[in-house]
């Protein structure tokens, strides 16, 4: 197996296990909302077709597509960028994130660090909140380098391949 090949089945199993579990999760929810909220929990699907896609791209990535391999990087570059604004917060990622985010409130800056396994997304409109931030995804920002670096590879090996037959 090339090293490359490695690379791209820890992160394609990486997309899988964030699908299945944000996917598994989201309908979880809203069957439990089901009984509160009726037919408008049905919304909360929408929620699960991010990770839906994760899951299959990571199926596809697995598999070494020319699909899975040109859609993983924009999956994982979705997954780099937390903002949090007083009415704006977004966030999600699949099977694994360490986010770094400079917060600044109200005469306080920090900078956080958080760890997560598993799946979330958060998009939140119109919340309130005195706290500003914006922050990245390092696990994510390292995927879609490494996935760029590796399409590379496979690309000008085919190409030499190309050559050396003719």
């Amino acid at each position: 197996m090339i090293p490359h090949q490695k690379t791209t089945r820890i992160l394609a199993a990486l997309l899988v296990l964030g699908g299945v579990v944000g996917v598994a999760l989201t309908l979880f929810m809203g069957v439990q909302l089901l009984s509160e909220a009726g037919p408008l929990s049905a919304l909360i699907v929408v929620l699960a077709l991010p990770f839906g896609w994760a899951l299959a791209i990571g199926i596809e990535l697995w598999r070494g597509t020319s699909y899975g391999r040109k859609w993983a990087p924009v999956i994982f570059a979705t997954q780099i960028p937390i903002v949090l604004l007083p009415s704006f917060h977004y966030e999600w990622f699949t099977g694994f994130v360490f986010g770094l985010v400079l917060l600044v409130g109200p005469g306080d800056t920090t900078l956080h660090f958080a760890a997560n396994l598993g799946a979330n997304i958060q998009i939140l409109i119109g919340s309130e909140s005195s706290v500003t931030g914006v922050g990245f995804n390092l696990v994510a920002l390292i995927a879609v380098l490494l996935l760029v670096r590796s399409n590379r590879a496979q690309t000008d090996g085919s190409v030499q391949t190309e050559f050396s037959e003719n």
